[in-house]
């Protein structure tokens, strides 16, 4: 989410179009993908261990997270979205 590998990693270049975060979807791999899989983990979307694959089940729990902030639920991990759920008031899963 935050280093210039981790980027490179996901083959989504610079930072300052999106600020601190890299917007994400299905398909993508790497460092930033596991670490959206670890937070969400961490709210109780998923009982999983990560594996840094953005795939269709991690496409689910991103668009959990997101019906649950109210926002459109598109399963695409955007930069609203990343803000959100790396807030220190992130909501959890019910």
């Amino acid at each position: 989410l935050f280093s210039d590998s981790a980027r490179e990693m996901n083959g989504k270049g610079d930072k300052s179009k999106h600020g601190c975060f890299m917007p994400m979807e299905k398909g993508d791999e790497g460092a930033d993908v596991y670490l959206l899989q670890q937070r969400l983990s961490e709210l109780g979307y998923a009982d999983n261990a990560p594996n840094g694959k953005y795939n269709k089940f991690t496409e689910k729990l991103v668009a959990q997270f997101q019906e649950n902030c109210e926002l459109e639920a598109t399963g695409k991990a955007d930069v609203e979205t990343l803000e959100r759920l790396f807030a220190f008031d992130a909501a959890m899963a019910e």
